[in-house]
């Protein structure tokens, strides 16, 4: 399952420069800047010990079918994590009844642990395409793909206060909305990016409208610092029209590495609102099916005055948890100029 995972991503053009990768964070001390250039959303796991993207954002290592309403749990099982190792808890460290970890050190091989990652995208947009009227060629997963291959505006993640490129307890990790700013016949290294004012307080790289992610380097790897998140529009990562109406990911966090070319690939995961992605899910199907799709694969609990709740059909309208997304990127080192621009214009060049 794992060798399937990882052939996924490769005919996805996403740098394998993971946990175990020789690779690391090419690049010189000071701040590095990089572009995303392509999305991947993964296969739905068919258990719980296939990798999936993604983060714990619950804290949970949640397996199914184990009553854990009363402390969060959903009844759905996480997933390990093959990027991110503080995802996974050890087997033998497991509290299965409570969902819990004993341990804080992770775990790196996925066969041997027990993952805590939230992501059911991948079963919803199955859900939804099995359930569409009519045949979407590319799949769901393909309008999100093909949409972010389509926008003028590129995502713009960059690391400030690098001392050591293996490893550095205190960076900083921002994430921005920008644009090339360069020639369109410009290729390669010759790309020059700037982010947008929008994106920046009084024009300033370092007041960012997105809070940046305390994080730190491991072994060459970009991870944020344990219990730091942010929130991100969704639009940045999943820009499909039909996902317009889910704002915002939540307790947001991403990590990635970076080869010695410059390209790499990275993790990012977080939550959105049931609620919100429910609203979505009605452009596609009618009430009933999308309430069905969207509560059956709520995985975090949301705190109500009744208690936590995952799905509630009882209710009118029905109360719902929230659910756990995850996706890959792959991402390009460029170069950022220090001065924001405004808008993308219409004839801007393609990233």
């Amino acid at each position: 399952m794992r060798a399937r995972f990882l052939r996924a991503l490769a005919l996805a053009g996403v740098a394998l420069v993971g946990c175990g990768s020789k690779t690391g964070l090419k690049v010189p001390p000071g701040t590095a800047t990089f572009v995303v250039t392509q999305v991947f959303i993964g296969d739905t796991p068919p258990d719980n010990v296939t990798p999936a993207a993604g983060f714990n954002v619950d804290g949970l290592f949640t397996r199914e079918n184990i009553p854990m309403a009363s402390i969060g749990g959903c009844f759905k099982h996480d997933s390990p994590s093959y990027f991110d190792p503080l995802e996974n808890c050890p087997l033998e460290s497991l509290n299965a009844v409570e969902g819990t970890c004993a341990v804080s050190s992770g775990c790196s091989r996925p066969a041997a642990c027990a993952g805590g990652v939230d992501n059911y995208l991948p079963a919803v947009l199955d859900a939804i395409g099995s359930t569409l009227p009519v045949v979407v060629p590319t799949g769901l997963r393909g309008v999100i793909r093909d949409a972010f291959l389509a926008r003028q505006s590129a995502v713009i993640v960059r690391v400030t206060g690098i001392d050591d490129v293996e490893n550095d307890p205190h960076v900083t990790l921002f994430v921005y909305e920008g644009r090339r700013v360069d020639e369109c016949a410009d290729v390669g290294d010759n790309r020059r990016y700037a982010v947008l004012t929008s994106s920046v307080r009084d024009r300033d790289l370092d007041r960012p409208v997105i809070a940046p992610l305390p994080a730190s380097i491991r072994g060459g790897r970009v991870v944020p610092v344990r219990g730091a998140t942010t929130t991100i529009p969704l639009s940045y990562f999943a820009p499909a029209e039909w996902l317009s109406a889910v704002s915002q990911l939540e307790n947001a966090r991403l990590s990635f590495s970076i080869d010695e070319r410059g390209n790499g690939a990275g993790n990012i995961g977080g939550s959105v609102r049931g609620e919100a992605l429910l609203r979505a899910v009605r452009t596609l199907l009618p009430e009933r099916s999308a309430t069905a799709i969207v509560g059956g694969f709520a995985d975090i609990a949301v705190a109500t005055s009744t208690g936590l709740v995952c799905f509630d059909r009882t209710a009118t309208p029905p109360r719902l948890g929230d659910l756990g997304v995850g996706m890959l990127f792959a991402l390009r080192r460029i170069d950022l100029d220090r001065e924001p621009v405004d808008a993308t214009p219409q004839d801007a060049c393609a990233r």
